[in-house]
């Protein structure tokens, strides 16, 4: 099984064969092709979350495969390198899931 978590390009999962004009759908195909987002540095909010007690929530983490591993492995990796996230220790955790997409990749969420 080959996982790719989130590296799937836009044009993967935007389709434009129902536009009938072919010059637009060329127009729009490159400008889906060349579009890299970017990615904010810093923002202004600040958030304060409140809650009823406190007893931290914890859910275990899921198993996943070994490719499934290597690819969230590789993602969180890319993340810590473009300061995306950050490593942290806490007693809160949720668990990571890999949603497949129609094409066979799966997205981290």
């Amino acid at each position: 099984m080959h996982t790719q978590v989130y590296e799937a390009r836009i044009e993967d999962e935007i389709e434009v064969k129902h536009i009938t004009n072919p010059r637009i759908r060329k127009e729009l195909s490159e400008l889906i092709n060349n579009y890299i987002p970017k990615k904010t540095e810093t923002t202004n909010v600040s958030m304060r979350i409140i809650l009823k007690d406190d007893v931290p929530v914890y859910q275990p983490a899921r198993r996943l495969s070994f490719p499934e591993n290597q690819a969230v492995n590789k993602q969180i990796d890319e993340w810590l390198d473009q300061g995306i996230v950050r490593q942290s220790s806490s007693e809160y955790a949720s668990p990571i899931v890999l949603v497949k997409k129609k094409d066979g990749t799966a997205r981290l969420r």
